[in-house]
């Protein structure tokens, strides 16, 4: 599923990326508030896509939400993307076949993530580690941008008045329960960042959620 906000071009060229995949994919776009309405007369060219209109910009968390809703019975995998994202060709079954290989010695598995190039307010390639328990739970190194077994989310995966470091929460949540990722070794998508993106704001900001997160779900080892 596909979150919008003023994305405007970068959207087709997400759900192109999307649809360039070796992999049946049915998405779902919310258009979250957008200034302008993503145009559903421009996406009837792509076969299996559902646009969800939200007249109220209340966060990414909410809209991210509302996807998982409309598609949790209808997927074994979802893929929580954001709008600004561009896919590299085979990613998504790069993804699904670490996950199947990952799953015989390991039938916990339900996450699928790899690296990714950043363009734009912040730049370079990002290197993801090695999936690690006790590594995650000091730092977050995956993106939002993973592929997840559906069954393994927490209902609902995201928390509605956590404000940053959204990704983290979910994951925390998740090797709480259990549950445990796979790397790949791969640079599967570009991710376009503007200046007011979230992950630009200030490292105070950062801090702040940091330890609320560790608070919440590492030292009280809250569980969800």
């Amino acid at each position: 599923m596909v979150t919008a906000h003023n994305q405007g071009r970068l959207l087709e060229e997400c759900i192109k990326s999307v649809y360039n995949q070796d992999y049946q994919v049915m998405i779902v776009v919310i258009d979250d508030a957008s200034d302008v309405p993503v145009n559903v007369q421009e996406m009837r060219g792509f076969e299996w896509l559902k646009v969800i209109r939200l007249w109220d910009n209340k966060g990414v968390q909410r809209a991210r939400n509302i996807g998982w809703w409309e598609l949790k019975d209808k997927c074994p995998y979802i893929i929580f993307c954001d709008g600004d994202v561009q896919w590299k060709p085979g990613a998504f079954r790069l993804m699904q076949k670490a996950m199947e290989v990952r799953r015989q010695t390991d039938h916990n598995v339900a996450i699928a993530y790899g690296d990714y190039d950043r363009v734009g307010a912040i730049t370079g390639l990002w290197r993801a580690k090695k999936f690690s328990v006790e590594e995650l739970r000091r730092i977050n190194y995956i993106s939002t941008m993973a592929l997840v077994v559906t069954k393994a989310l927490p209902n609902p995966p995201f928390v509605e008045d956590e404000w940053r470091l959204q990704d983290w929460s979910l994951w925390l949540r998740m090797v709480n329960k259990g549950y445990t990722g796979v790397h790949v070794d791969a640079t599967l998508f570009t991710a376009f960042y503007e200046d007011n993106s979230v992950s630009t704001r200030d490292v105070r900001d950062y801090q702040k959620w940091h330890n609320l997160l560790m608070e919440r779900y590492v030292n009280n080892g809250r569980k969800y």
